[in-house]
């Protein structure tokens, strides 16, 4: 755990935004913890039981109380770099509400 919490604020001071958002079972540092949603259902597995968690990630997701909570969702992973500006600007010519 304290390998995946390092790579997750490492993620957040290099790429991270106000519309970034980390996803645990519990709180995962003080470094994250405004930017970090705590699912009840989420699971703590390996990476072979990714594309599980991965899904139950997305179902919940689909949830009334989360699906009209953000445009758009995206799953990466920590160790990835994601250069959030821009793919809020590419978003931004569609319109959510559409799809």
């Amino acid at each position: 755990r304290a390998k995946f919490v390092e790579a997750a604020e490492a993620a957040w001071r290099q790429w991270g935004t106000p519309d970034t958002y980390f996803v645990a079972t519990s709180s995962l540092s003080p470094v994250l913890d405004r930017q970090t949603i705590v699912f009840d259902i989420d699971i703590d597995t390996d990476y072979a039981h990714l594309p599980v968690r991965t899904f139950l990630l997305f179902e919940a997701l689909g949830r009334p109380e989360w699906a009209s909570a953000c445009d758009w969702y995206m799953k990466a992973d920590a160790d990835s770099f994601v250069n959030v500006p821009l793919i809020l600007e590419r978003l931004s010519c569609f319109d959510p509400g559409e799809l």
